[in-house]
């Protein structure tokens, strides 16, 4: 099971990492915003943040500076990824909307604010068990970041059911009415991901010492992983395949 978790996290991690690397990469190019913070979102929270993470608890038995000093590094890199995120759905999906530009900037806050009191109360540590369960900051940065994914998938299957009702118009690619779906998919597996550790930790329990929990946060990555790679990498036989489907429906 231990190979499995392993093998899933990996897969999700190096897709992830690939493409941040392509998007960060294009938005030299195009000095665009979405670009700029999607591939920083994906860098920061999977490809940095998951595996620093992963190393510093597994270190905190026998290196306990160390392993602290990683789980901080990793709740610094989620922070900043997740505040990217909310900025890329913002800036994506409501642009003009005043009350989702303060909620955003509300969030913002949350995450910074609670993931500093988090790295305080770690560097006070000394016992390792403590480390491993989550504190009451982390559970809010992490119910805040729970509630982003939320977000950012409704609104990807809102855009996605616009994009439908043009594409019968003729009025939209069917590649990119795809691409929406596929992220909707994406941030719906992020949920499960992260909602299986949020509950050990609101019944009082360590995820890290959990193996269900471990495996379903690992197991969820595989759809999402796939999904990511079909929305950014996917070879020209899926594009292919979804541009003959879209012909047959329409």
């Amino acid at each position: 099971m231990v190979a499995v978790a392993l093998a899933c996290t990996l897969a999700f991690v190096f897709t992830a990492a690939i493409v941040s690397v392509r998007l960060l990469a294009l938005a030299r190019v195009t000095g665009g915003l979405p670009e700029l913070t999607c591939g920083l979102g994906l860098g920061l929270i999977v490809a940095l943040g998951l595996p620093v993470r992963l190393v510093g608890d597994a270190l905190l038995e026998a290196h306990w500076s160390l392993g602290v000093a990683l789980l901080v590094a990793s709740g610094s890199s989620f922070a900043a990824g997740w505040t990217a995120l909310a900025v890329f759905t913002w800036k994506v999906f409501r642009p003009d909307s005043f009350l989702v530009g303060w909620a955003v900037r509300g969030a913002i806050l949350v995450f910074a604010g609670s993931t500093l009191a988090e790295a305080s109360r770690l560097l006070q540590l000394d016992d390792p068990s403590m480390a491993k369960h989550l504190s009451s900051w982390s559970f809010v940065t992490l119910f805040t970041a729970e509630l982003l994914y939320a977000w950012t998938g409704f609104e990807a299957l809102r855009c996605y059911r616009q994009f439908r009702r043009r594409l019968a118009l003729g009025l939209a690619d069917p590649v990119v009415t795809n691409r929406f779906l596929l992220w909707a998919t994406v941030m719906g597996c992020s949920m499960i991901s992260l909602g299986a550790p949020l509950y050990a930790g609101w019944i009082g329990l360590s995820p890290m010492e959990i193996a269900e929990v471990q495996l379903t946060t690992a197991l969820a990555g595989l759809p999402c992983t796939a999904a990511l790679y079909l929305a950014f990498l996917a070879p020209r036989s899926y594009r292919d395949w979804v541009l003959r489907r879209s012909a047959r429906t329409s």
